[in-house]
């Protein structure tokens, strides 16, 4: 009894090898072929810089960038986040603002926190977009941005519901914001 359990637990780890190499060489050939591996932020350094990702994340949605691509970023960014949210929005009329700054918050050590990219549509929407990589949202971070999108809202008579985009790499949703 005990040399039989032995055997099947032999063949049981022999089979889970098996997969195993299956599985790694599937993974392999999907890599050859569409060079998923390649991580170019992971090459030169910056994948855990946040500030650096801003920016390069800035440029790209910015129509004016030096990418010359116009909309065609943005555009695939609303598609992917953002539609949900807005219906209506001119993408043609966005600009895109670096660490923009909140103020008149009226909440004493509120003003002057820097909201990592805003997309500001002319006399329309301000979506703030906070980016986190490696780190936890601070205290009330996102709440403030809402709270600023929302001035905006007010003065600009603009319907609907401010959002703020929040980017992770796993997905996480900011802790300050409650749905």
């Amino acid at each position: 009894m005990l040399e039989q359990n032995i055997k099947d637990l032999l063949e049981n780890a022999k089979n889970i090898s098996k997969i195993y190499e299956k599985k790694k060489e599937k993974e392999q050939t999907i890599a050859e072929k569409t060079g998923c591996n390649f991580n170019i932020f992971d090459i030169i350094g910056i994948s855990t810089k946040e500030i650096y990702i801003c920016r390069l994340l800035a440029e790209l949605l910015d129509p004016k960038g030096c990418h010359e691509q116009k909309t065609k970023y943005l555009e695939s960014f609303y598609e992917k986040f953002l539609k949900d949210n807005f219906k209506t929005i001119d993408i043609n009329n966005i600009t895109v603002i670096k660490e923009d700054l909140t103020k008149q918050l009226e909440i004493e050590g509120k003003d002057k926190r820097r909201i990592d990219i805003v997309l500001n549509e002319y006399n329309g929407h301000y979506i703030p977009i906070e980016v986190k990589i490696n780190a936890d949202e601070q205290i009330d971070q996102c709440h403030d941005y809402l709270k600023q999108a929302e001035k905006y809202y007010k003065v600009r008579n603009i319907e609907g519901n401010p959002f703020v985009c929040f980017l992770t790499k796993t997905g996480y949703m900011p802790k300050s914001i409650k749905e």
